[in-house]
């Protein structure tokens, strides 16, 4: 539109003889590339969304209810991306963000706005994204509130770059580009975990540790890696580093423990490869493994932290909610789903995603087994060391593709006596969802109820379609909870039965 617009003005001044040409062009240019709007509501990655002319107006740092003046960025025959030049009038919803880095720093979209409305703001945004399934008797719930406002991340991955004095500098990507806005203290983890950030990036420099570049392919610190227990406040830290050891390394360690008395377990991990994957080659690590490019510097291999009342070795590898309060909570339904108002003591559990067995292995004591099925090496033999450690006999870890695992069971068993063994499933997949071989595997293989896990509900919705429409499933729950405030992030829970 203002292109047509532009072209217009240009030619109606051009045939104006008292317009000098260059003099026309600069009185045009400050006033056709802005407009005002209203934001109306959030897209799917927490962008503001208005309208103007039949366009839709993306408009990034917006919260609904502003009326901003937006400088036209980008223009399609569909859409424009804007940028706000001026909030006109602030809309009632909007708060001052803690974070002084808010809006350069990519790791946070929503601080700008009152957490209760946060919530709110999700619930509707899942509302459209699950439209088809909602009806008089089907609603989404409201969205489960974060235990914690700020200071609720158990795990930090910071990168590094060089500053403006060669030194080394720790932050998050700026938005939208791979620059590092360098940040002293990050609310959404803990004092502890910042305070730890400012000793290693203190120390690095101490001893001269030369930042790594993603330009030039030179340098040797990549990211530093923080978990933190919850339930013990214990910490391992994790160096990435562009050779396979940190110079001055036990110098290092040393004094890192001595400052810190939370620190556990110190490594450092070999990324050589010109990637933004922070542990890449770490899918098919075993624990122990004299090959890993993850090494212990000193102390303990593992953290350890609780949900729902199991314990759990966590390592620098490991996938576990980086919201332990919230999965407690998460952990608490999936059980309520499966096991409430019946006897599951005699039928067994599958769990297709099962990580180190953060939902399934509480859930033991419950069936008469659990079948966890995982793709990484680690995660399985820690899942096995979980289980040891809970004493959960019944609790049957087996490595590989879900799919073929569950397919070889069904084949081994015969339909009849699987589907009577086997009536339970958990899905917790990626964020991408589940593949094309899965959806159509369940849509053959009648399990009695799902309950299907995502952080991804756009995925999780175009999963669940194809299991309603094709395997005669239905959605009987829809209970999302806020894993990640001041994110757009979303974690939800959907059971389906059979019709």
């Amino acid at each position: 539109m203002f292109n047509k617009i532009k072209k217009t003005q240009e030619k109606n001044l051009m045939k104006n003889s008292n317009f000098p040409k260059k003099a026309a062009l600069e009185k045009i240019a400050p006033t056709i590339d802005k407009l005002e709007v209203i934001v109306e509501k959030f897209g799917g990655e927490g962008v503001g969304i208005s309208h103007y002319d039949g366009k839709v107006v993306f408009i990034p740092n917006s919260v609904p209810g502003d009326k901003v003046l937006v400088k036209n960025m980008k223009e399609t025959k569909s859409y424009i991306k804007g940028e706000i030049i001026k909030i006109v009038s602030p809309s009632p919803h909007r708060v001052t963000p803690p974070c002084p880095h808010f809006g350069e720093c990519g790791g946070c979209s929503h601080q700008n706005i009152a957490y209760p409305m946060q919530l709110k703001f999700k619930h509707e945004l899942l509302r459209e994204i699950f439209r088809k399934f909602i009806t008089p008797q089907l609603k989404v719930e409201e969205v489960t509130p974060s235990p914690l406002e700020f200071g609720y991340r158990n795990k930090l991955q910071m990168q590094c770059a060089a500053g403006k004095n060669g030194k080394v500098v720790a932050g998050f990507y700026k938005v939208r580009s791979h620059d590092v806005v360098p940040i002293e203290s990050c609310p959404l983890h803990s004092d502890k975990i910042n305070k730890m950030v400012d000793s290693v990036v203190s120390l690095l420099n101490q001893f001269k540790i030369p930042p790594y570049s993603e330009k030039l392919k030179k340098g040797m610190v990549r990211h530093i890696v923080i978990r933190e227990s919850h339930t013990s406040n214990e910490m391992i830290l994790t160096i990435v580093s562009n050779y396979p050891t940190l110079f001055q390394q036990n110098k290092i360690s040393k004094i890192l423990f001595s400052q810190n008395k939370n620190l556990k377990g110190f490594f450092v991990y070999h990324n050589p490869h010109d990637t933004n994957v922070i542990f890449e080659d770490g899918q098919d690590i075993s624990l122990n493994d004299n090959h890993s490019p993850l090494t212990r510097v000193f102390g303990d291999d593992f953290v350890t932290d609780q949900i729902n009342g199991t314990k759990f070795k966590v390592s620098p590898l490991s996938f576990f909610q980086v919201n332990t309060l919230q999965a407690n909570n998460m952990a608490t339904m999936v059980e309520k789903l499966l096991t409430e108002g019946r006897d599951t003591s005699k039928v067994s559990l599958i769990d297709a995603y099962a990580g180190i067995g953060t939902l399934s292995l509480g859930l033991a004591p419950k069936f008469k087994s659990v079948m966890a099925l995982e793709i990484v090496n680690q995660a399985c033999s820690l899942a096995r060391l979980n289980a040891k450690t809970a004493r959960a006999a019944n609790f049957h870890v087996r490595k590989g593709d879900a799919v073929e695992l569950i397919d070889r069971l069904y084949n081994q068993l015969g339909p009849e006596k699987f589907e009577k063994e086997y009536p339970y499933l958990i899905l917790d997949p990626p964020r991408s969802g589940l593949s094309e071989e899965m959806t159509e595997f369940l849509c053959d293989v009648k399990f009695k109820e799902i309950v299907y896990i995502s952080c991804n509900p756009h995925t999780q919705a175009r999963d669940v379609e194809k299991l309603v429409n094709d395997g005669g499933y239905k959605v009987v729950k829809i209970a999302p909870f806020d894993m990640f405030p001041h994110t757009f992030h979303i974690e939800n829970i959907m059971k389906l039965v059979q019709k």
